[in-house]
């Protein structure tokens, strides 16, 4: 495994680079996951420097802030992502929420992004994964964090982890990495501020950093129309659909992953 080092960022974040030498990547993780995800993805893309930072409420970060919403928070992690010398951005899932907002935020800093699994904004919500969260919110408030809220975050429908079963190594590092989640954004409306966010095409039309959209061929019928509608907002966007992989795809995939990103990357 590469070597992988903490480092102390800005803000109550926590973080994790590789040692090499490179221009540097910054890496956006999933809900209820963590920068450690990245680990064998990172394997198979040397030749650069690697960064992960664990969003707030996950891994070892602090906590969202009450006033805290989507588009404060990617001002500031697109800061300290600047003055870390940071070239290009990949995100997935709802990780590609934050990534496009930091973008969005400095259209003209980043020279290559990735949106893996992609949402943005005001998309349009899958019906399961609706009914999902709100039974996530009432089991949290009767009984807590505990094994009960991974059981039931991971079941399908919706589909977020159903291809990742077919990968046994992957699945039992998402349910530790989903058990030790502490669902504190369950607690008030603090997960709402980055959820209730909306893009606008004009907004998103300014970025000028060249764009690649991963998503799996398996994946939810929002998220690959989400790829759909970004690559008309972004002027600079080229989808890519996976072979054999659903909503998880650089994770379910990292090998063919890696080689998709490593293009892109070197374009």
């Amino acid at each position: 495994m590469a070597d992988i080092v903490r480092l102390h960022w800005e803000d109550g974040l926590a973080a994790r680079s590789t040692a090499s030498s490179g221009e540097c990547v910054l890496w956006i993780h999933g809900y209820t996951m963590d920068g450690s995800i990245w680990a064998e993805l990172w394997e198979h893309l040397p030749g650069w420097r690697h960064l992960a930072v664990d969003l707030p409420g996950h891994g070892e970060s602090r906590s969202l802030r009450q006033d805290e919403d989507l588009s404060m928070f990617a001002a500031r992690l697109g800061e300290a992502a600047l003055a870390r010398g940071v070239r290009h951005l990949v995100g997935l899932s709802f990780g590609s929420l934050v990534t496009l907002e930091i973008a969005a935020r400095f259209p003209d800093a980043f020279e290559r992004v990735v949106l893996a699994a992609p949402t943005y904004g005001g998309a349009p919500v899958d019906p399961d994964a609706q009914r999902l969260n709100q039974a996530l919110i009432r089991l949290f408030k009767a009984r807590g964090a505990g094994p009960w809220m991974t059981s039931l975050w991971m079941t399908s429908p919706p589909d977020i982890f159903t291809a990742a079963r077919n990968h046994p190594a992957l699945w039992q590092l998402l349910e530790q990495l989903v058990s030790r989640h502490r669902w504190s954004e369950l607690s008030d409306d603090s997960m709402q501020r980055f959820n209730g966010f909306r893009h606008l095409p004009q907004s998103l039309a300014r970025i000028r950093s060249d764009v690649l959209v991963p998503v799996g061929e398996e994946d939810m019928t929002v998220f690959r129309r989400a790829a759909q509608t970004l690559s008309r907002w972004l002027p600079r966007c080229r989808v890519s659909y996976m072979a054999d992989a659903g909503h998880l795809c650089l994770l379910e995939q990292p090998v063919s992953a890696a080689a998709l990103i490593a293009a892109h990357l070197r374009k």
